[in-house]
Formats: structure tokens, C-alpha cells, sequence
């Protein structure tokens, strides 16, 4: 049905989503994949495996519980393996998970921008990084915008309905316009 439609219109779809309700960026199938050729996703779904928890993974698959497309293929997550950093980056943040080296690459992930985006009072902003960090791990380069670092300040996990919304659309549009023209 969304091939039809692409299709039809002749353009190149963009995702866009918030927080973890539908389906999570990382398991778009890849036929949809193929179509959505840009996500911007607004405060991410926990990452690999789940950064405030010592014990099994609750993502098997890293950024997903569901089966995804890695290189070197891997027939079932317990081909996996993930370590945690040592140390946080940063006293404020938390002590990231990421793969053992070497690490498999996303290759349908590295086929499309990606941005992440945190306010610097939501609950993802201590870990938001960790989820930035295992897609570079993993050949994917997505933009996170660090609302805080950027001086767009207060912002929690509803940042659209805030007295500053307007702000944070103009960063989305214009990395939106940008990834468009690439």
C-alpha cells in the first residue's frame, strides 16, 4: 500500500515519532524502509538494552525486541553481546550499553538520516546520548539535537506542548528542509 502511494506521488516519505507508541524506529520493516527514507524520531524509545538496568537485556536485539537487520548477520540475539561503559561520559548521565567489539553495523539504518531529540528536562536526557552513541557504534550517524546544550531550555517529554514549542519546530523543519535536499 505505501509503495502505491509512493508511487502515485513520486516523493519520498518521512517518518516522524514520538516517544515509544506504534511501531519503534530501529524495527521498520524493511519494505517501509524502503519508502521512509528519513525518521525523526522526538524523544527516542529506551535504547540498548535498557541503560538504567544492571541484569538481561529487556532489547535482545540491541535498539529492538524484535528481530533487525545487522552486519555480519546474526540468526538470534544471543549472537549478541553488549557491554556497559565502565564509566559515564558525564557525572549527570548514565553509564551507556553498547556492542562488545567488533561491533555489527545497521545497515538499513545507515541508509537514511536520522535525528534524535532531547529536552533537557525529560527523563531520556540523562541517556538520551546512549542511544547516539549505539547507532554510531554501528555505522548509523544520526543528528541529536540536545535542546539544553542548544539553549532551548525547560523542555520535558511533552516538548510539543510547551510555551516554547514554536522554538523546537524551526530546529525540526530545519533539519528537515536539510536532510530533503540531500
Amino acid at each position: 500500500m505505501a509503495e502505491r502511494r509512493k508511487e502515485r506521488v513520486g516523493a519520498t516519505s518521512m517518518r516522524v515519532e514520538f516517544s515509544t507508541r506504534g511501531r519503534p524506529m530501529p524495527c521498520t520493516p524493511p519494505r517501509i524502509g524502503r519508502i521512509n527514507r528519513r525518521v525523526a524520531k522526538l524523544r527516542p524509545l529506551v535504547g540498548a538494552p535498557e541503560w538504567f538496568r544492571d541484569g538481561p537485556a529487556a532489547r535482545s536485539w540491541g535498539v529492538s525486541a524484535i528481530p533487525i537487520t545487522y552486519a555480519p548477520p546474526a540468526r538470534d540475539a544471543s549472537e549478541l553481546a553488549f557491554e556497559q561503559q565502565a564509566k559515564a561520559d558525564a557525572p549527570d548521565l548514565a553509564k551507556c550499553w553498547l556492542q562488545k567489539a567488533p561491533a555489527r553495523q545497521l545497515p538499513n539504518l545507515q541508509k537514511m538520516p536520522i535525528s534524535l531529540v532531547s529536552g533537557e528536562a525529560s527523563f531520556y536526557a540523562a541517556y538520551g546520548h546512549c542511544l547516539v552513541k549505539y547507532l554510531e557504534q554501528a555505522g548509523v550517524h544520526p543528528t541529536y539535537f540536545n535542546l539544553g546544550a542548544m539553549g532551548i531550555h525547560g523542555n520535558g517529554h511533552m516538548m510539543m506542548l510547551e510555551k516554547n514549542s514554536d522554538q523546537i519546530a524551526d530546529v525540526m523543519e530545519t533539519w528537515v528542509r536539510k536532510s530533503i535536499a540531500e
